[in-house]
């Protein structure tokens, strides 16, 4: 899997709820963080020159927001959400 290396990255948010429907779907938004599937950045990550395609490095993202109602049950009981680590 290609990753996002740090220079891509340049120190961006990764704002969860952008990238999926956390609610909806937490395996998703569990494999995304994990690094298991490629994230689609949006718009913004064109402006930054970002390639598309690339899977996120669970280490490189400096900050994490869940855009989703309920996030700390979703944290606590989602099992893929739980291994997420910086």
């Amino acid at each position: 899997m290609d990753y996002y290396t740090h220079d891509e990255w340049q120190n961006a948010i990764a704002s969860l709820g952008r990238l999926v429907d956390i609610r909806n779907c937490p395996d998703a938004a569990a494999d995304i963080l994990l690094g298991r599937t490629p994230a689609y950045l949006g718009f913004g990550s064109e402006r930054r020159g970002l390639p598309k395609g690339k899977a996120i490095d669970p280490k490189v993202p400096g900050a994490l927001v869940l855009w989703t109602k309920g996030p700390v049950r979703i944290l606590k009981d989602h099992p893929g959400m739980r291994k997420v680590r910086p």
